[in-house]
């Protein structure tokens, strides 16, 4: 014995209880509505990824009260958003002669040389930046930032 209820099968039982049976066409609406968000969250990714977006957390204070250390920073790729004063980028620069290679640094510009080059500076810095960045040397661009208490 059997009726339909939204999509699936009641069955008698042989103890005389009711189970529902899901029938094909709501197992294949189920299957193709997991198939169809998972493909989704891909393009998403995949998506967010070829345009460059990135999260990454703050190390240091030079950008308080702004920024703070420990927030996570989303910046997208210098070939989608045009650098311009006031913007904050990330650059690669050799900060100090002991260190093995350059660091990410993540400051704002705050001035444009007759060369094109940027003055960048922290926020919380007194001066400016004792460098110019080249637009060929920025990586990406701040496009928001997340407050978190958990990476201090």
């Amino acid at each position: 014995m059997s009726t339909a209820a939204r999509g699936s099968q009641i069955s008698l039982t042989t103890d005389g209880d009711l189970d529902e049976v899901p029938n094909r066409k709501s197992r294949l609406r189920s299957w193709t509505g997991n198939a169809a968000f998972v493909l989704a969250l891909l393009l998403i990714i995949v998506g967010l990824r070829w345009i460059g977006l990135t999260v990454d957390p703050v190390m240091s204070g030079s950008m308080e009260p702004a920024i703070s250390t420990g927030y996570l920073v989303v910046s997208i790729g210098h070939d989608f958003v045009t650098p311009h004063v006031g913007s904050v980028i990330v650059f690669d620069e050799d900060v100090d002669a002991a260190s093995p290679g350059p660091e990410s640094i993540l400051h704002r510009i705050v001035a444009v040389n007759p060369d094109g080059s940027f003055v960048t500076k922290g926020d919380n810095n007194a001066v400016a930046d004792p460098w110019s960045v080249r637009p060929d040397q920025v990586s990406r661009v701040l496009i928001g930032d997340v407050p978190t208490g958990s990476l201090n």
